[in-house]
């Protein structure tokens, strides 16, 4: 394997592929103080791309009530049990990856869901002390609590599913960061669905291909974004692109929130085992009054804030970026290098509906306008 620097973790790691930067990545942060769990950005991806057969239980996006609510079921608690209790010592975590825990003969340590897992995509919603007859009482010892988590595909800098294939469908657009699925390459083999940390992909059994969130990339090509955070009520993501920590903008809303303020955090950092840096951050705190952001840029900067920013998470070895599979051929003496990750135009995506007239009613759609003729 080869070894990559994952920024999340301070350290280099082992990945089955070398570290390779896209143009920009794209990002997305959640403020989890706002979400009520309402399912608009369920239902609004869900009828735009899972509308068809053999898609009846793909939620590309869905909100969980926590700690009682998984879809599927159990997918973070079963794979902690496998990776078991790692060390972390204080900013570097010293522990197990998901890569290096790998059993013999496999690239990513992960398992296969059950079919029921996926039967039940509400289970513990708004769940925290049970069913109680009506009229009933409950005094608990200690305070009841639970919170509600958006989960979208995290398009990881080093993703578990493009590191488990064994096809090389999955590649990373060297664009924006986006994962995908190439469906002509994808054999089924569904080595992706287990090498997902979050569930994130998912085996069609009508067409027998893997498929996944595609980050609504026909509209961001258009300078729209996602479906789940425009139709979202209590506007709690903001979406764009997130820059390396050694090349920071600190106009940047997305670069302040992650690097220099640090309020959002990566999925379930602290367990040890979200170790594929992801892009999809959640924020459970808000930063200072003179640093939220104005129509003019982020207000009540100090003179010294880039400087923090440059020095807060990097040590100048920052690669966080998007792996390529590779594959070399040489002509004559000069040897060139191809990667799958790599394709300006791919053949296939998660979806195949995704054209320029889809894209054109995704826009009117999320505009309000009428359907065109």
């Amino acid at each position: 394997m080869a070894k990559v620097y994952n920024w999340q973790i301070g350290r280099e790691m082992e990945y089955p592929y070398e570290a390779a930067r896209p143009k920009k990545q794209f990002g997305m942060v959640m403020d989890l103080n706002k979400c009520i769990a309402c399912q608009t950005c369920t239902v609004a991806c869900k009828t735009t791309w899972t509308a068809g057969r053999g898609q009846e239980y793909m939620y590309w996006n869905n909100v969980e009530s926590k700690p009682y609510g998984f879809y599927p079921l159990g997918w973070d608690v079963r794979i902690l049990e496998r990776l078991g209790v790692q060390p972390m010592d204080g900013p570097v975590y010293r522990g197990k990856t998901l890569f290096d825990a790998a059993p013999e003969g496999e690239r990513v340590l992960g398992y296969l869901p059950d079919d029921l897992d996926y039967a039940h995509p509400n289970i513990g919603e708004d769940d925290s002390a049970g069913d109680l007859a009506q009229g009933a009482f409950l005094q608990m010892p200690h305070m009841q609590w639970m919170y509600y988590l958006p989960r979208i595909c995290n398009h990881c800098t080093y993703p578990g599913c493009l590191g488990a294939c064994p096809r090389q469908s999955v590649y990373k657009r060297p664009e924006d960061g986006i994962v995908l699925i190439d469906q002509q390459r994808c054999r089924g083999y569904r080595e992706c669905v287990r090498g997902c940390p979050y569930k994130k992909t998912y085996f069609n059994p009508m067409t027998r291909v893997s498929e996944k969130c595609i980050g609504c990339y026909p509209a961001l090509e258009n300078g729209r974004q996602s479906q789940c955070t425009i139709t979202c009520i209590g506007k709690i993501r903001l979406q764009g692109f997130i820059s390396v920590p050694d090349r920071l903008r600190e106009d940047n809303p997305l670069d302040y929130i992650v690097h220099i303020a640090r309020v959002a955090r990566p999925l379930i950092r602290s367990s040890g085992w979200s170790r594929t840096c992801t892009t999809s951050r959640r924020c459970t705190c808000r930063p200072p009054i003179s640093s939220r952001c104005s129509a003019g840029g982020w207000t009540g900067r100090s003179p010294t804030t880039a400087a923090r920013a440059r020095t807060s998470g990097c040590s100048g070895r920052c690669s966080c970026s998007a792996p390529r599979p590779r594959s070399s051929t040489t002509t004559g003496s000069k040897e060139t290098t191809r990667s799958a990750t790599t394709r300006t135009t791919p053949r296939s995506c998660a979806c195949r509906s995704a054209s320029r007239s889809f894209s054109a009613r995704l826009m009117m759609s999320a505009t309000g306008a009428g359907a065109p003729t």
